[in-house]
């Protein structure tokens, strides 16, 4: 046992061995509690060389982008910031003030009924978790979620109940084909 200790320790030091810079002076003190500490100096600090690499400047994007404009009921689509179509739209003044990006994108959805939806058609209002409060289509053929509060859709009628924007189902389905998932809308 007492050799499979030397032995050890001699492929210990072994492997701490200087490798490398031959300059370098390795010391080797005893600590008090019997252990062997094994140092050598820092290396000196370099300028390490720069490679030599091509650099090309980004190009300026006109990508598109969707303006909401509350105050003139107004859906713009934006390149850069030209403005290049716009929409007339209900109900966009529910819509929140901010910087938006598309969450997702959706044809003949599921909307869920809130109690509102229920009680002003003198309906009986369901469970929170029923099945009936989920309608399909109630936005019409074609909705942009900004989130769960914020929609662009294309409901066939026009209900405070029904938030977000509602355009005409022609006017939506251009924002459909020409935006995807995570582009920029700005509501102002």
């Amino acid at each position: 046992m007492k050799n499979l200790t030397y032995l050890l320790i001699i492929v210990f030091l072994a492997a701490c061995s200087s490798t490398g810079d031959k300059s370098s002076k390795m010391s080797a003190s005893w600590l008090k509690d019997g252990s062997i500490s094994i140092s050598r100096p820092i290396p000196a600090a370099t300028t390490p060389k720069t490679p030599q690499v091509l650099g090309f400047m980004p190009i300026q994007s006109k990508k598109q982008w969707i303006k909401i404009n509350k105050e003139k009921s107004k859906i713009s689509i934006m390149n850069g910031q030209k403005e290049t179509l716009s929409y007339k739209a209900n109900g966009v003044d529910s819509l929140k003030e901010g910087r938006y990006h598309i969450a997702m994108k959706q044809e003949n959805s599921m909307w869920y009924a809130n109690n509102e939806y229920f009680t002003k058609r003198n309906l009986k209002v369901p469970s929170k978790s029923s099945s009936e409060r989920y309608l399909k289509s109630a936005l019409g053929k074609y909705a942009l979620f900004l989130d769960s509060d914020n929609i662009i859709h294309s409901s066939k009628m026009y209900d405070d109940s029904v938030k977000g924007a509602q355009m005409r189902t022609s006017d939506i389905e251009v924002l459909y084909s020409a935006f995807s998932a995570d582009d920029l809308v700005i509501v102002e």
